[in-house]
């Protein structure tokens, strides 16, 4: 029987429940993901399914949701699989937005980002 994230957490700081169980570290091989109907009209353009893909921050969600215990991967193989290529990197919210802040304007400076 599996535990669940609430209650894998709660009891992780119960000292009770630490005296009397040793905590084993296992990753379950499953996946979730997000599909894009290519067949609606909002997602028939590539470049619209791409977009889309690169504004779901996959990071927060593995924050938010699963407390960080979630490994994000590139494709839908199992990750300690030998078909899982690791050499193919998830590709990431902040990688993106450091690529475009990093990338010269049309006028040929380097886009910057404040904050204010």
């Amino acid at each position: 029987m599996r535990a669940t994230q609430g209650q894998w957490e709660k009891q992780m700081n119960d000292p009770d429940f630490k005296a009397r169980f040793r905590k084993v570290d296992y990753y379950f091989p499953g996946y979730n993901f997000v599909a894009w109907n290519c067949r609606s009209v909002w997602f028939s353009d590539k470049r619209v399914r791409k977009a889309m893909t690169l504004l779901f921050d996959r990071e927060s969600v593995n924050t938010k949701i699963y407390s960080g215990y979630a490994r994000l991967v590139s494709g839908p193989f199992y990750i300690n699989s030998w078909a899982y290529d690791k050499t193919v990197k998830p590709l990431l919210v902040r990688s993106v937005r450091r690529a475009a802040a990093a990338r010269p304007s049309r006028a040929g400076r380097t886009a910057t980002t404040t904050a204010s």
